[in-house]
């Protein structure tokens, strides 16, 4: 069964920290792909374990995912938890949205309240 709609926001562009050693974005030429997913949580006092369950679980999934350059998870000042994944190519950015929707929806999804917010798109790496 399918999960809460999604509502993306298109293709933007936004700037993203390069990664370390081997972490496939010290290219000066060229793009890679973000994928940003931001879930409100229910109940705020249960932010601390929606990022944990997430670092644990879907974090490392992700990880694994080829091309995957950086993850990280964010626990937003606003009581909102996101996902942030950088990509070598468009498709392992897609990969990560559609694995983190069923993720989410199978994994926590009484820890979070409404449709997330995605943001997909092109990403040029700065240091």
């Amino acid at each position: 069964m399918p999960g809460p709609p999604t509502r993306h926001h298109g293709t933007g562009s936004t700037a993203a920290a390069g990664a370390g050693p081997g972490g496939g974005l010290d290219r000066e030429e060229g793009a890679v792909h973000a994928v940003i997913r931001r879930d409100r949580v229910a109940e705020p006092v249960r932010q601390a374990e929606l990022v944990r369950r997430i670092s644990q679980g879907l974090a490392p999934r992700l990880g694994q995912l080829p091309g995957c350059a950086a993850c990280a998870v964010v626990a937003g000042e606003d009581g909102s938890v996101a996902v942030v994944g950088l990509f070598a190519d468009r498709a392992g950015a897609v990969a990560a949205a559609r694995l983190a929707g069923t993720w989410v929806t199978t994994e926590v999804a009484a820890l979070v309240d409404g449709a997330p917010d995605v943001l997909l798109g092109e990403a040029t790496p700065h240091r």
